[in-house]
């Protein structure tokens, strides 16, 4: 693949770029992002030898079935359903508001009930210490990606996106996932598969990843990643003969050399045919560095440390709307649909601030 070509140069100029995208943004319409996150929750303890040590507790002990975090009927097993976003910037703010309005919400059920303890949730974290203490756990944590996109809907995109996602993106985020992780997400009975997708009214929901919230650099990047793929495939541009070459081998899917090789081609064919790829160029990048560089990618998920520390949240008594909220009962729609694609959406640039965006949704 020879990059110095200078059809490639021209494609990805950043001004050319900007109005390709424009264009077909006007055809086809953006493509916003959503997920519903699945995290296991316990509290940290004091051992009567003063060693620290995790007890795990029902979901279902603070949290309603349909609410913004739920149990989604699982009485162990917890969900942060993020608001779908046309940016990552944006989906990155909603994400950080879910998890201070959530942490605001145990605070003041512990002020209710002394017996509720102080909370940690994981995402592919917890296996370490599932790992070290031979526990076995019926539950797949996953990041469910949601992408809303009327052109989605068509069988034929999302059988391209299926195979574009199997191919780019799995592979790529199964490098952060731990044997332990991997061998209960395969067998659990529930996700964890390749190929693992759902049609929504709205568009399309993958479901093969495993979790990675628990690192914000590697949770912002994948749905960069998902949303510059959908968008080519919407467009035409990427479609089944990009991949007719191309296999994941299953055998090979805890071969760490195996997975780096595929994240190498993910990152050539990325970088080559999605024009969202320059506007998430630095956290893309990012992402594929710590995938192919970093000798063991899934040592960035760290147990000792709850995730409302690693993205730096915490909670906020004195917000008026926060306080208000969780003493009600927190409802989340049937669905979280995009229904509309405001014409203004057409690049996804961190820089672009909140006020920038027209986000449509179905409350």
């Amino acid at each position: 693949m020879d990059f110095s070509h200078e059809i490639y140069k021209q494609k990805f100029d950043t001004e050319t770029n900007t109005e390709s995208i424009k264009k077909d943004v006007l055809a086809y319409g953006d493509v916003s992002v959503g997920t519903d996150v699945e995290v296991l929750w316990m509290s940290k303890v004091e051992t009567y030898r003063g060693k620290s040590g995790f007890s795990f507790f029902n979901a279902d002990r603070l949290f309603i079935k349909n609410g913004l975090f739920g149990t989604d009927g699982r009485s162990l097993q917890g969900e942060w359903r993020i608001t779908p976003a046309y940016d990552i910037a944006l989906l990155d703010k909603l994400t950080k508001n879910m998890m201070e309005m959530c942490k605001t919400f145990l605070v003041i059920r512990q002020d209710k009930d002394a017996s509720v303890p102080v909370l940690y949730p994981y995402g592919m974290g917890v296996y370490n210490i599932i790992s070290e203490r031979d526990l076995r756990l019926p539950e797949s944590i996953g990041l469910h990606i949601h992408l809303g996109n009327k052109n989605l809907v068509k069988e034929k995109n999302q059988k391209i996106l299926t195979a574009a996602l199997d191919l780019l993106l799995l592979p790529v985020i199964k490098l952060f996932e731990n044997k332990t992780a991997h061998h209960i997400r395969t067998n659990c009975g529930l996700y964890g598969t390749t190929s693992d997708f759902k049609n929504k009214p709205y568009g399309y929901e993958y479901k093969s990843l495993p979790s990675c919230i628990d690192d914000r650099h590697v949770y912002l990047a994948t749905f960069a990643i998902a949303k510059a793929i959908a968008f080519e495939v919407i467009a035409g541009t990427i479609n089944l003969k990009t991949f007719e070459n191309m296999f994941l081998d299953l055998n090979k899917i805890r071969n760490f050399s195996y997975l780096r090789r595929k994240a190498r081609e993910s990152k050539l064919i990325v970088k080559r045919n999605c024009r969202f790829y320059l506007p998430y160029k630095t956290m893309i990048d990012t992402l594929y560095d710590m995938a192919i560089n970093t000798k063991y990618p899934h040592e960035f998920f760290d147990t000792q440390e709850d995730i409302f520390s690693s993205w730096g949240v915490d909670y906020d008594l004195e917000s008026r709307g926060y306080r208000a909220l969780c003493k009600g009962s927190i409802l989340m729609p049937q669905e979280a649909p995009v229904k509309g694609y405001s014409t203004v959406d057409y690049l996804g640039s961190p820089s672009r601030t909140e006020d920038s965006f027209e986000i449509i949704t179905d409350w």
